[in-house]
């Protein structure tokens, strides 16, 4: 209880600080279209939405440059992808980030149908639109299955496919959904991924959707992925990191961070491994994949891997 009236008191609190400068830049402290920074096009958010506020609104305005957001627009340059998959897309802050080759497709994939509006709008003020797609399903193993998807209305963040992620969070409401493939939309789409870059965020589900991805992942020459880790959400979702590392993870190199600003990275031979060293409670990091065997290439400038 203490804890989240700490918490309640911290967001009031981050609210009234940044008020003057809200007001300043957008003229309300509540603005629905946020200019990203270091960012090419605005995107909308529900000002409702507590992760909109905090994690888009406010960092924007303090000028935060996510880890994420630094590794897509980063690749996107250096590994000149045919196909940029953002699974998990939220409100497009990766998607729409950046500008894209003309050979790149990039194709957002966000389950929470209040959503897709916001993307949609993003979409239509993105200087190229045309090369950016918006896909509303619950990407999963295989398409047609039937799934129940938990809608975190006070914190878009935490919606989840995983019943007992979304049970230890308040706000939720549950929306029946189909679900897709990677391998079935990207079929269906006909799009070219020769040269893939992805993105996955999507609260212990990470690994169904790699398992959906199998095909696309074996016609590609190259490939290269940002993947959340949470150890509490994969065990939720019945996942260890050995049977994560047996089933899933074997077709990849795998990089840890090294360093706390995630600028360095280091080859680890097993997920499984890695977190059996770690010293802490909650586990939680970004895991860097390449195709397994397949060279890294051109690493962007800022970025670090080591051998292992």
């Amino acid at each position: 209880m203490g804890s989240k009236i700490g918490k309640e008191i911290e967001w009031h609190v981050r609210r009234l600080w940044l008020a003057p400068r809200l007001l300043r830049i957008y003229g309300t402290t509540t603005p629905e279209r946020v200019h990203l920074f270091r960012g090419v096009s605005p995107i909308y958010i529900d000002t409702a939405d507590r992760r909109a506020m905090k994690r888009i609104l406010f960092d924007s305005i303090r000028k935060r440059y996510p880890i994420n957001r630094r590794f897509w627009k980063d690749f996107v340059v250096t590994a000149k992808p045919t196909a940029a998959l953002d699974v998990g897309t939220n409100y497009g802050e990766c998607l729409f980030s950046t500008c894209y080759e003309p050979q790149t497709v990039a194709v957002g994939f966000e389950a929470n149908p209040i959503l897709v509006d916001y993307l949609n709008r993003s979409r239509t003020d993105h200087p190229q639109s045309e090369r950016i797609r918006i896909v509303n399903a619950l990407v999963g193993e295989k398409p047609g299955d039937e799934v129940d998807f938990f809608v975190n209305e006070l914190w878009s963040g935490g919606s989840t496919a995983v019943g007992e992620v979304a049970g230890a969070m308040s706000g939720h409401s549950t929306v029946r959904l189909s679900t897709v493939s990677v391998d079935s939309v990207l079929e269906e789409m006909d799009l070219k991924s020769d040269r893939l870059l992805f993105k996955i965020d999507v609260e212990g589900y990470e690994p169904y959707v790699l398992l959906g991805m199998r095909e696309t992942l074996t016609r590609a020459d190259y490939a290269v992925g940002f993947i959340e880790v949470d150890a509490g959400f994969l065990e939720k979702a019945g996942w260890s990191p050995a049977r994560y590392d047996a089933e899933v993870l074997h077709q990849f190199d795998l990089y840890a961070p090294e360093s706390k600003d995630g600028s360095v990275y280091r080859r680890i031979e097993s997920l499984s491994a890695y977190i059996s060293r770690l010293d802490c409670k909650h586990i939680h990091f970004d895991l860097i994949v390449t195709k397994r065997g397949v060279p890294l290439g051109d690493v962007p400038e800022g970025w670090v891997f080591l051998d292992s």
